[in-house]
């Protein structure tokens, strides 16, 4: 497609249709579409049990467009991962926004199908992922992150910008070709595929255990396997392990990858977007991966749902 641009890459480095370094967008940057969605997950107050053990986490979502605003790639424009993208309806604090709005929100920023776009956070990856999961499921066919976020790209010396682009002149059509409704999942749905699916679960391994909740109750879904999303990123915060080491990861938490389908969870389709990202990077198929976008705010507050891992719960996964 215009607008569409490709290179090779070396061995066990990442493929630059994916994932693309600081030096990668430099060049490329008036041919593509950059997409700043930074933000955060704030800790506030925990709750504890009578037990003084586990405890309820209080949390607060936040989109960081003042951020932006004061300093962003040149020509990138914003999108609030906690407002723009989220449904009003839903009664969740993430569910993502259906087609139609979604259409909207990006013609609104220029974003078209016919034009690469590349998306950048802090660095964390867990925005960029989440909106990369959003673009996915709605028939952009050409999607890429900045590895290692704008701290990547300005420890490298590459410019930042304040001026904001004008909505007003960013109109576009965005039209896919086709979409991928079944990449995003209900519970339903995660109930019925996941003795026959790698069931991973994105969150720590406290919240795993059912000692940390976000939601009425703690633990995970029965079957699920832990694996804390942080483990698939470098601990200099320089972005993606390269891809021998995220499949080492895969495979050292009991991730069959090349002949289950998969699905992700966490607590609201964010961190698990970035689980599904990163099977991306090592080629499994888009059709055999899904998000369970109600995730455990959903599950853990579902009465008739049982979790395992908790105090109710200390058992096994039977």
């Amino acid at each position: 497609a215009a607008g569409t641009v490709t290179c090779a890459q070396p061995q066990d480095e990442h493929d630059e249709r994916k994932l693309v370094s600081p030096s990668w967008l430099r060049d490329k940057l008036e041919e593509v579409s950059v997409i700043d969605v930074r933000g955060q997950v704030n800790k506030l107050n925990r709750v504890y049990d009578a037990d003084g053990v586990n405890y309820y986490q209080e949390v607060e979502y936040r989109g960081l467009k003042d951020d932006y605003l004061f300093s962003h790639i040149p020509g990138s424009v914003f999108v609030d991962w906690t407002s723009d993208i989220v449904s009003k309806s839903s009664g969740s604090l993430a569910n993502l926004i259906d087609e139609d709005e979604f259409r909207q929100c990006m013609e609104e920023r220029g974003v078209s199908c016919d034009k690469t776009v590349v998306i950048y956070d802090l660095g964390d990856m867990l925005y960029a992922a989440r909106l990369w999961f959003a673009l996915v499921l709605y028939g952009h066919p050409d999607v890429r992150l900045l590895d290692g976020g704008l701290t990547r790209w300005e420890k490298q010396g590459f410019p930042t910008s304040d001026d904001s682009r004008c909505m007003l002149t960013l109109l576009s059509e965005f039209n896919p070709e086709r979409t991928n409704p079944s990449m995003l999942m209900s519970m339903s749905d995660v109930l019925s595929a996941k003795t026959e699916a790698n069931l991973i679960d994105a969150r720590s391994k406290l919240q795993y255990q059912g000692i940390e909740r976000r939601a009425t109750r703690g633990g995970h879904i029965p079957g699920a396997i832990s694996l804390d999303r942080r483990r698939l990123l470098k601990e200099d915060g320089s972005g993606f392990l390269p891809p021998s080491q995220l499949r080492q990861v895969f495979e050292d938490a009991g991730v069959r990858i090349n002949d289950r389908p998969t699905i992700a969870y966490c607590n609201g389709g964010v961190a698990s977007a970035l689980v599904l990202f990163a099977l991306h990077l090592l080629d499994v198929p888009l059709d055999s991966l899904f998000n369970y976008d109600g995730s455990w705010n959903e599950y853990g507050s579902h009465a008739s749902k049982p979790p395992i891992g908790n105090s109710m719960y200390p058992s096994g996964d039977s």
